[in-house]
């Protein structure tokens, strides 16, 4: 009897040594150990590590299979750019550094490519390659800036990061590197500020760059295998995962953060918390939210004519002032509808007439999402400003409700139309005549020599603080240096108005005025929401030439200002001081000519509010 028990005994261990073999076996199978596996023996640059440094068009040729074949595999990369800042001001993108999964690190030096490559583009726009890194999208406005290089599908680290049991110190990349690779990342300020537009790159700035881009995909595996394995069945299950269904469960991890700014006000508060500084003053709900529309932008209401023709939908609000200011009759309460007890200055007439009959769904015009949206400028504010006054006359056409995740995309996907107009139009962005105010650098160094004398002068080196005492008394003509000196140079205003400085916006503006009128630069605009969108549910008898229809509906019947309307159609034969020209008082479209002669009609305070 005691041997069959142990006979017994014998085979269940076989029999489990065998499972387990087996089981080991089975997993080493699994494509979730082998990316694993690879990315865990390459956490950082070191030897083996596959650099490529693409200096030419012909270099990136060489290796752009190789790279198109790894992000088919695991569509993820990391992602960052390297440039030279020049008296405190940022130059152009220099390098651009890519890692994926594989360890294949490639530095792309934009400074020295004639051209670039049309497969790099379509990785880069690519949103279903998921680009990663700390502030990411902010790298990909610059590369769009910089060299209309358009970046879609960001993701920026820090998002997974906040979410973790084991929250890092800092959301730095130095720091998340640390934290969840155990990686020391070299960020020595003299390799991060080096040339990186010399002709020959060093060692260290090779491994330097390369890890940054490295790091953060292998960070991303990192905090997304948490997340795939969040309990012993899940972990055992992803074990028989085929290459699509594993990056069909990454892409439920990120897809919610993809292309979203990562705003730091919940971990912040998070660590006052833990901390015991007690609770933080709530944000207001509008930052909480990101000022998210929930309530419907749309209520259809119903405007009609005297005669009972409809005129138009409009919002609540606008139908209740009518009734409110005895200007229109309360007709229906479902739906919301007023009828009017003046004659309008028109009626809507062709499609341009008919868009605003049109009951309009509140859902994103892009995806169909009804959770919640943001307005979308499609012809954004900054240039519309610098219209004639019959163009900003019934905006709504080019107002659409979008979600949060379009509306960010499509901010991103409108930086590239700006860079192109900055280039055509002769308006640059980012450049030093591009901003208003800018840093005197003498004056900044005054200060802040001033205000590390004033913090800790008796606490600095000697050889420290004496050099800091030469640049006030030389600055200020003195032998020695006095308490008020050393207060006002730490106060002294280092920020000087730029005489040279023209928004971008009015430049470009200016420019559609020369070469043949304002719609030309609307129309634009709306086809490239179109073209880079693709929305699916856009209101119906929405235009790209919805401004020509209207407005030449109100030309043909004489009811527009026509100084304006040639500005619209035909620009300006002179150049037009748009700043001055902004502060003049036009009529308004919309007012019916004979109200204007007939003041018993309708008093002055009351065109005046039906103006506005």
């Amino acid at each position: 009897m005691l041997d069959l028990d142990r006979r017994v005994l014998l085979s269940a261990g076989l029999s489990l040594g065998l499972g387990l073999v087996s089981f080991e076996v089975y997993r080493r199978r699994s494509l979730i150990y082998k990316i694993n596996s690879q990315i865990q023996s390459r956490l950082s640059v070191g030897p083996g590590t596959n650099i490529t440094l693409v200096n030419t068009y012909a270099d990136w040729e060489n290796i752009s299979d190789a790279i198109l074949q790894d992000v088919s595999a695991f569509p993820f990369i990391g992602l960052d750019p390297e440039w030279v800042s020049k008296k405190g001001s940022a130059g152009l993108v220099s390098m651009l550094q890519l890692a994926t999964y594989s360890g294949h690190c490639v530095l792309i030096r934009l400074c020295l490519l004639d051209k670039i490559p049309s497969s790099l583009r379509n990785i880069l726009v690519d949103p279903d390659i998921i680009k990663v890194g700390v502030a990411v999208l902010d790298d990909g406005e610059k590369l769009l800036v910089d060299h209309n290089l358009e970046v879609a599908g960001c993701m920026d680290l820090r998002h997974l990061a906040v979410r973790q049991e084991s929250l890092p110190g800092k959301l730095g990349l130095q720091s998340l590197a640390l934290q969840y690779l155990s990686v020391e990342l070299d960020k020595d300020w003299r390799l991060r500020a080096g040339n990186w537009e010399a002709e020959t790159l060093t060692i260290q700035q090779i491994n330097y760059a390369a890890n940054d881009a490295l790091v953060a995909v292998n960070i991303l595996w990192v905090l997304m295998k948490e997340l795939i394995h969040s309990g012993t069945l899940s972990k055992l299950h992803t074990f028989s995962w085929d290459q699509r269904r594993l990056v069909i469960a990454c892409r439920d991890v990120v897809d919610q953060f993809t292309d979203v700014k990562f705003t730091n006000r919940e971990w912040k508060a998070e660590q006052r918390r833990e901390s015991g500084r007690g609770a933080p003053t709530p944000a207001p709900v509008a930052l909480r939210t990101g000022a998210v529309r929930k309530s419907p932008l749309y209520h259809n209401c119903q405007l009609l004519a005297p005669d009972g023709q409809m005129l138009c939908t409009c919002d609540m609000k606008k139908a209740a002032w009518y009734v409110k200011k005895g200007l229109g009759d309360l007709i229906s309460e479902n739906p919301l509808t007023v009828r009017l007890k003046f004659e309008p200055s028109g009626r809507p007439e062709g499609k341009a007439g008919e868009y605003y009959l049109s009951v309009k769904p509140n859902i994103c015009v892009v995806c169909g999402s009804k959770d919640s949206y943001l307005r979308k400028n499609v012809v954004p504010h900054e240039y519309r400003r610098y219209f004639p006054a019959v163009m900003k006359d019934h905006q709504s056409h080019d107002v659409l409700l979008m979600c949060v995740r379009c509306h960010q995309k499509s901010n991103i996907l409108d930086a590239g139309l700006r860079s192109r107009l900055a280039h055509e139009c002769g308006a640059p962005i980012g450049t030093e005549n591009g901003v208003k105010l800018r840093n005197n650098f003498d004056l900044k160094r005054i200060k802040s020599a001033g205000k590390a004398l004033a913090s800790s002068r008796n606490k600095l080196p000697e050889m420290r603080r004496l050099e800091l005492e030469k640049i006030l008394t030389d600055h200020y003509q003195v032998d020695a240096l006095t308490a008020d000196i050393i207060t006002d140079a730490s106060n002294c205003n280092f920020l000087e108005t730029n005489a040279e400085y023209t928004p971008h916006s009015r430049a470009v503006v200016q420019h559609y005025l020369r070469e043949g009128g304002l719609m030309e630069l609307e129309v634009r605009w709306r086809k490239h929401f179109l073209a880079t969108m693709k929305p699916k549910y856009l209101p119906d008898l929405w235009s790209v030439n919805h401004q020509e229809e209207r407005l030449g509906v109100k030309a043909a019947e004489n009811r527009i200002d026509m100084e304006q309307y040639l500005l619209a159609t035909q620009g300006a034969d002179e150049e037009l001081d748009l700043e001055e020209y902004r502060k003049i008082k036009k009529p308004q479209l919309g007012i019916n000519p004979d109200l204007l002669s007939s003041p018993k009609s309708l008093s002055l305070e009351t065109l005046t509010l039906i103006q506005t």
